[in-house]
């Protein structure tokens, strides 16, 4: 209940829409895999440095975001 009350206050939506009935324990498994996935890619997803891939032509957009 508190996570409904919190993304109602912050006008969020729910990361996946599956129209399960409650109960469904097939949702659970597929969050943990979204959950298992998004791990693999923070702990194993090379830099651009690793990668060697030359990033001069990118524009930094990091500042722009915290203004």
């Amino acid at each position: 209940p508190g996570y409904l009350i919190a993304q109602k206050e912050l006008s969020l939506s729910s990361f996946l829409q599956l129209q399960m009935r409650l109960g469904e324990g097939s949702g659970c498994v597929l969050a943990f895999e979204v959950i298992r996935a998004a791990c693999t890619i923070m702990n194993e997803m090379a830099t651009f440095e690793e990668a060697n891939i030359q990033d001069d032509y990118l524009t930094e957009i990091r500042d722009e975001m915290e203004r």
